[in-house]
């Protein structure tokens, strides 16, 4: 029987979050769970809070506040430039500080981290427990490098290839553990569901389908590329196609702006439908309701983690089609592969919908992406990275 590990996840940043890393450390606070494993998160406070986090709301432990990090936290919301960005690191690093002896009360076995900064602090507070240190992209790079250089009791575990090669430029010698994102076992399509799709598909004009993107539309303020599934409604539209598309998970302003680009386009509603956020475990059951998912390629140039919803996507069972680019393509190793097209370009996203649905081995591909997406579930993520 291994022994218990005593987890202690610290995150700076705000949680409970619908954003991407939220659902990867409730999903990792899950999966410890069923692993037996003792289990704390510890972090900046957030005033969401939904129905699929109230299930690890007794894992939650927010950093202390006092009178400085208020005030840290209400200049860094005045505005975006570098000073802003930097008295939220100061807030962040402030508010950490105020949280070691609650943390070291825990008394963890293990530290589970993903910022850099922190991790470093961490490493000479904490010189005898193990940190397991993710990696989703390259800020805070000066202390990244210093991690990276000498990473004593540190497991480092890259979310993707991509991330992985950059790690082994700063230091050839160094031991990764490749941890790209999860699904929920549960989510895995069955092969009865995948043949009920295929019925589906050889029963429906094309003129019926229904094709949808579900996930953030620009988080951090760059698009996930959502532009290319409003003009491929507006190549419908001018094409008398009576295709649905369903947008789903933008935010008030999102929303707003997309509309917007409806509008000027003159794209139907009939066509396009823009629609809010809904809980993650929602958006699992609403990939269910499409004929073809799509995931665009993000506008943010430094992006280089990888996208939960891809793997969502190709669990369901259902045609994906994403774009064509190095971080894609990187993922898939094998069998499967999902249907490219070149990003921004209408006629190539139209061509591969229309590949997919005249694939000849489609039930054989579907059922390989739905093997190769059972090899990522969190429950297999987590474990392999404690």
């Amino acid at each position: 029987m291994k022994p218990i590990k005593k987890v202690a996840m610290i995150l700076a940043s705000p949680f409970p979050t619908p954003r991407a890393y939220g659902v990867t450390t409730r999903e990792t606070l899950l999966s410890l769970n069923v692993l037996g494993h003792q289990n704390r998160v510890f972090c900046i406070r957030s005033d969401f809070m939904d129905e699929d986090f109230s299930k690890i709301k007794d894992k939650i432990i927010f950093f202390p506040e006092n009178f400085l990090t208020q005030i840290f936290a209400f200049v860094y919301k005045l505005g975006k430039s570098r000073f802003f960005r930097f008295m939220w690191r100061v807030h962040v690093v402030f508010s950490f500080l105020l949280a070691i002896k609650i943390i070291k009360n825990y008394n963890p076995t293990h530290l589970w981290m993903r910022d850099p900064i922190t991790a470093y602090m961490s490493r000479r507070i904490f010189p005898k427990t193990q940190i397991i240190f993710e990696i989703h992209d390259f800020s805070s790079l000066y202390f990244l490098k210093k991690i990276l250089k000498n990473p004593i009791l540190m497991t480092i575990c890259p979310i993707s290839m991509m991330i992985d090669v950059q790690i082994k430029l700063i230091n050839p010698k160094i031991l990764t553990h490749l941890a790209p994102m999860g699904i929920p076992k549960r989510c895995l399509a069955t092969d009865p569901q995948v043949d009920l799709y295929l019925e589906r598909l050889n029963n429906i004009m094309i003129s019926n389908m229904k094709i949808g993107y579900v996930g953030s539309m620009a988080p951090s303020g760059y698009s996930k590329g959502v532009e290319d599934l409003i003009f491929l409604a507006k190549y419908y539209q001018e094409h008398e196609m009576n295709v649905r598309i369903e947008l789903i998970g933008a935010n008030l302003l999102e929303m707003k702006s997309l509309r917007s680009l409806m509008q000027e386009l003159e794209i139907d509603e009939k066509f396009l439908a823009v629609e809010p956020h809904v809980r993650h475990s929602i958006a699992l059951k609403k990939l269910r309701e499409y004929d073809i998912l799509i995931l665009p390629m993000s506008k943010d140039v430094n992006y280089v983690g990888m996208p939960i919803k891809l793997l969502e996507y190709i669990s369901a069972g259902k045609i994906v089609i994403a774009a064509e680019c190095e971080l894609y393509r990187s993922i898939f190793i094998g069998t499967y592969m999902p249907y490219f097209y070149k990003p921004g370009d209408t006629v190539s996203l139209n061509f591969a919908i229309q590949s997919g649905l005249k694939d000849p081995n489609l039930r054989q591909k579907l059922l390989e992406g739905i093997k190769f997406a059972e090899n990522f579930t969190w429950d297999n993520r987590t474990a392999n990275m404690i």
